[in-house]
């Protein structure tokens, strides 16, 4: 998705009214949490606020347990799925005494 003027404009409105909604649903925005994620290479980097304060850009995010880089690879996210497999299969190992094959599916 292309970034267009308007587009740019529109963010910081709507962060504000973000900011807004959760006060007035009784809930502490934290600001000092909030950064910005540039995807794409010919992204032009703008500098976003909310409220006063100057976001902070930021190289990747987690969110809902999957990595997002600004470059959109997905190696980072494979590297660390697969090290976590190899320790949930580690641990399988260690506490399995018997490895038959009708034993192992069900896990």
């Amino acid at each position: 998705m292309a970034s267009t003027p308007e587009s740019c404009a529109a963010l910081p409105e709507d962060l504000n009214r973000l900011k807004i909604l959760a006060e007035r649903s009784g809930l502490k925005f934290n600001e000092g949490k909030c950064k910005v994620l540039h995807l794409g290479r010919n992204n032009p980097r703008h500098q976003h606020r909310l409220g006063a304060n100057l976001l902070e850009s930021s190289s990747a995010g987690k969110d809902l347990g999957v990595l997002v880089e600004n470059k959109l690879s997905t190696s980072q996210q494979c590297a660390l799925v697969a090290k976590n497999s190899s320790g949930l299969l580690g641990c399988l190992r260690r506490s399995i005494a018997s490895r038959s094959r009708e034993e192992i599916l069900p896990l």
